[in-house]
């Protein structure tokens, strides 16, 4: 096993440390400072790293100098969103510094890695979470909160398009099973019942049945089956979505997806530079600070978009699904450009 790099033998030769070895040394000494979750996207950010390094033969880490580490970022630059981009730039100045601090790379590399500059509609909140952010956020759910709370939120969120309130409304039995149903598709059943306390915006307007993609429907059941409150709401009512009180609060759904789209908890960085030990809005009830969090609207945007532009879906299937007009959809949700229109009728008519 290699020595450990101490202060005491600071003159190692960087031509003799192999930069993976290097990598695992920087990932243990974070372990006991950092999340789970921050590790992994370190991990997954610096693998990436190391075998774009070995692909062009830099193996130990006097390999590093300003040019490789700009020409990984250009590599990275070509692959992925600009704000996760800044994620993979927040590892690697990180590593980098790590590397200065163990007195083996100077500081003109850390210097030399500049954080992407991001335009006044880049990450704003007010748009939408691009779906590079989804899949992220995806993931990280997938791994790290399979079923729980803040899972099945986002997820139905996301893969509905509902409202908050919409969201709030659904019961358990407003949950069907591929198996009840019977084109074999589950699905989930939004009901306005403004007595009861759970009004729908458009009331009854808003009652439409949705379908379910399988992914969220076992989501969903697992849920119910591992993490589900068995609580009633103040009507008597079985909500579908739980606290320990009974039917979440809209302001929880919101401080839930707050809490969720800041990057530093899905991507283990921050985009903006900002150290966690200083940065007010790693608090929970601070999240909406963070500038790249967003409240639930923007999933519903995201879902809208993502269904136009990449499922093919037509206004009007988009309009039964959002509880949304067809002239509003045009106006305010869809993102498509002409092109992706004609890229859309091309291939369902001329291929």
């Amino acid at each position: 096993m290699d020595e450990p790099i101490t202060m005491s033998n600071h003159g190692m030769n960087p031509d003799d440390i192999e930069l993976s070895r290097m990598i695992e040394r920087f990932l243990n000494e974070r372990e006991d400072e950092k999340s789970e979750a921050t590790i992994y996207n370190n991990r997954s950010h610096l693998a990436d790293f190391n075998d774009w390094c070995a692909e062009n033969e830099y193996t130990v880490v006097g390999d590093l100098d300003p040019f490789v580490v700009l020409d990984y970022k250009n590599h990275v630059k070509a692959r992925v969103q600009k704000t996760t981009l800044r994620g993979y730039v927040s590892t690697m100045r990180e590593f980098l510094r790590f590397c200065n601090r163990m007195d083996v790379l100077g500081e003109n590399i850390v210097e030399a890695l500049e954080f992407p500059q991001l335009g006044p509609d880049e990450g704003a909140r007010d748009t939408m979470l691009d779906f590079e952010a989804i899949k992220e956020i995806e993931a990280f759910l997938d791994r790290f909160e399979y079923g729980q709370f803040r899972h099945v939120v986002f997820g139905l969120l996301w893969h509905t398009g509902c409202r908050m309130g919409a969201l709030r409304a659904l019961d358990l039995d407003d949950y069907v099973p591929a198996s009840e149903t019977k084109k074999g598709v589950a699905r989930l059943k939004f009901h306005h019942r403004p007595e009861e306390g759970t009004p729908l915006k458009n009331q009854g307007g808003s009652e439409r049945t949705v379908n379910l993609k399988p992914k969220f429907a076992t989501l969903i059941e697992g849920y119910i089956d591992y993490h589900r409150n068995d609580v009633r709401d103040d009507y008597g009512r079985f909500p579908l979505v739980t606290t320990t009180h009974g039917r979440p609060a809209l302001s929880t759904i919101q401080g839930q997806v707050y809490s969720l789209t800041r990057p530093c908890v899905y991507t283990g960085s921050c985009p903006h530079g900002r150290e966690e030990a200083e940065c007010e809005a790693t608090e929970y009830d601070k999240a909406p600070k963070c500038p790249s969090s967003v409240s639930p609207h923007p999933l519903r945007r995201g879902s809208i978009t993502y269904h136009l532009k990449n499922e093919g879906w037509t206004y009007e299937e988009c309009s039964l699904r959002f509880n949304v007009s067809v002239e509003t959809l045009k106006q305010h949700y869809d993102q498509t450009t002409q092109g992706d229109i004609a890229d859309v009728l091309a291939d369902r008519h001329f291929s």
